[in-house]
């Protein structure tokens, strides 16, 4: 439902924007909607994660682009093991006959969602193939839920949730299908700006993205056939 409604809006915005007086489109000549469905592979833990996205902004000049995004890593992952210094009570049963802290194997679901604020500059243009350069600003929630997997008990002090604060850089290689769609595949780096040392040595890594683009100006004059589907 929200996937439906954003692009609902990007049609709409763009469509009051083409259907206004020549005098108003003036300014507009060097702006181009742009709408992105992006997608953010990486790994926690050595566990890959998926971060889903999407996109909405304006370009300028064909070579500066500016919008907000949203994303969201779906299902939490569940399973990935770490070893754990935790000193448990008698009810977890995990205690040593000395006292001490045992290492016990743990289960860890997790989940991030955030907002971002985005800058895309393009670096290198050609006919078909463009190079980006992509940064990002994301405000957001992490989640991690910790269990003993000896008892299936809940390891103290978790969950852990947070509002969190993050910075993307990427750089990504593009390929124009059509006018109007285009797909793109890069590298970069996720860094969280959070004093929760523990979420952020989890989410800090690098990733892989994976993006398709479409235009919704060139589709709409696809749609008005004043230009066609294959060019």
């Amino acid at each position: 439902m929200k996937l439906t409604s954003y692009i609902f809006l990007a049609f709409f915005a763009c469509n009051s924007a083409l259907g206004s007086n020549g005098d108003s489109l003036k300014p507009l000549r060097r702006i181009n909607f742009y709408f992105a469905l992006d997608i953010r592979k990486s790994l926690v833990k050595d566990i890959p994660i998926r971060m889903t996205g999407l996109k909405i902004g304006v370009t300028f000049k064909k070579k500066h682009t500016i919008g907000i995004g949203y994303y969201n890593m779906g299902h939490p992952i569940l399973g990935y093991y770490t070893s754990d210094p935790v000193e448990y009570d008698a009810n977890q049963s995990l205690v040593t006959r000395s006292g001490r802290s045992v290492y016990v194997p743990t289960s860890v679901s997790l989940s991030l969602q955030y907002f971002s604020l985005f800058y895309e500059y393009r670096i290198l243009a050609r006919k078909r193939w463009n190079l980006d350069w992509t940064a990002q600003y994301g405000i957001g929630k992490a989640y991690i839920s910790a269990t003993n997997q000896r008892n299936g008990l809940r390891i103290p002090g978790y969950p852990k949730s947070t509002h969190i604060h993050l910075l993307e850089s990427s750089v990504l290689l593009q390929y124009k299908i059509f006018s109007w769609l285009g797909a793109g595949a890069g590298i970069g780096y996720r860094y969280m700006l959070n004093p929760n040392e523990y979420i952020s040595t989890t989410f800090n890594y690098p990733i892989w993205v994976i993006k398709l683009m479409v235009s919704p100006a060139k589709l709409l004059k696809v749609f008005r056939g004043k230009e066609k589907w294959y060019k």
